[in-house]
């Protein structure tokens, strides 16, 4: 009988940590097919909208900063910089504002520093589809600890060149949801290659 017990325990933390193990791989399908089939409440369902939204303003708020003040020159007053960095943060929650929104997680896939203003305008939201669900047919994936897991996906640019693009996934739970997106390469160089 206590055999059986431990048999009986031992198969459910195998099965448990199965589970956990390909937890993530299972929203990274779900992803797939979400996008492959146009499917924007099912992708909606697997993004952290709130935290998605907050982490690329701060991001574009930062970069934003960093040109201002590369074009006003180093050598300002505490003072001006604060109002370069509150003209940035208010940039910054604008462009967000404006561009995303529900069921366009594929349009910030293919710009996620939301600098092409022509993207949301020019690409409608099927073909925008269409194009990302073929891009990740060639992404990779990698954990980034216990409670992150990365998908990176291979974005052509104009000049031939490949710059990837990353989902990070955090986990909640048993779920595991989308909340960053950004360029597995340095921030300004992928900022440089697409406005070229």
């Amino acid at each position: 009988m206590k055999n059986k017990t431990i048999a009986i325990i031992v198969l459910i933390l195998l099965v448990m940590g199965g589970i956990y193990a390909i937890s993530p791989l299972l929203s990274y399908w779900s992803l797939k097919e979400a996008i492959r089939e146009v499917d924007t409440r099912k992708v909606d369902d697997l993004v952290q909208g709130a935290v998605l939204k907050f982490t690329l303003k701060q991001r574009i708020r930062d970069i934003l900063y960093e040109e201002l003040l590369a074009n006003r020159g180093e050598m300002l007053k505490d003072l001006e910089k604060a109002s370069l960095r509150t003209t940035a943060t208010m940039l910054a929650e604008a462009r967000v504002t404006s561009r995303v929104n529900t069921g366009q997680l594929v349009y910030v896939i293919l710009d996620p520093l939301l600098k092409d203003e022509k993207l949301f305008m020019e690409i409608n939201l099927t073909d925008a589809h269409e194009f990302v669900s073929g891009l990740l047919e060639d992404a990779t994936t990698r954990r980034h600890g216990t409670n992150k897991y990365v998908v990176s996906i291979p974005i052509p640019m104009k000049d031939g060149s490949i710059n990837p693009v990353e989902l990070w996934f955090n986990r909640y739970g048993t779920v595991w949801r989308i909340t960053d997106v950004k360029y597995a390469v340095e921030v300004k160089q992928g900022l440089d290659q697409q406005t070229n």
